[in-house]
């Protein structure tokens, strides 16, 4: 049975979409991207969940924690900087070395 068609599906799309809207901007100088963040140590993931369950899931993530929020933001600032561009119509996973 099939319990994550929809999620693989839906982010299939995105990425797709970010790659075309990406091409068809690039003439006018504007980037496209996405990140693809892993689970992240928010208020709302700390009210949610207990110790163990953050255990079981920080020993599901080859780093072996959880993404603090800055982990995630900085990527994103750096893509909307002048640093990144040339970086169009990619996704920067952003996920501790998942998969």
């Amino acid at each position: 049975i099939a319990s994550g068609a929809h999620y693989v599906a839906a982010k299939a799309g995105l990425l797709g979409l970010t790659r075309q809207i990406a091409y068809e901007t690039a003439d006018s100088g504007v980037t496209v991207n996405a990140t693809a963040p892993s689970q992240t140590l928010t208020q709302m993931l700390a009210d949610t969940m207990d110790k163990r369950s953050i255990s079981d899931l920080e020993n599901n993530i080859p780093m072996r924690r959880i993404a603090q929020v800055e982990e995630q933001s900085e990527p994103i600032l750096f893509l909307l900087s002048d640093a990144a561009s040339y970086i169009t119509g990619t996704c920067l996973d952003v996920n501790g070395g998942s998969l």
